[in-house]
């Protein structure tokens, strides 16, 4: 499998559903989790975060996400929700958050 292949199309498929938003497709992943693109009725895009289960550090995840939930800053996005989603015994953590679509915060000098 490619490097840049989702792990966790299923799996944020599953939560879309359970979400009551459309899942449309996987945008890419980091170190840590998978992003995937997701709207709602009116066609708002909002970003899914599928958290790697086995890389996951619970203290680093949930002092971003208390920082999220603090910050009110054009280049950070909003956090709509976060939770668990269990499949296979397996429990994964995912947030879901505005879609910013190749936002760049520092700009390059040029």
């Amino acid at each position: 499998m490619k490097d840049n292949q989702p792990l966790y199309e299923n799996i944020a498929q599953s939560i879309s559903n359970q979400l009551k938003l459309s899942y449309i497709q996987y945008v890419n992943k980091g170190a840590f989790k998978e992003v995937y693109e997701l709207t709602d009725n009116d066609k708002l895009q909002y970003a899914l975060k599928v958290f790697n289960p086995h890389k996951c550090n619970i203290i680093r995840k949930d002092r971003e996400i208390d920082s999220m939930k603090k910050c009110n800053c054009k280049n950070i996005a909003l956090l709509y929700e976060h939770g668990n989603y269990k499949d296979k015994g397996i429990l994964y953590f995912f947030t879901l958050e505005e879609y910013m679509s190749r936002v760049i915060i520092f700009p390059t000098p040029g």
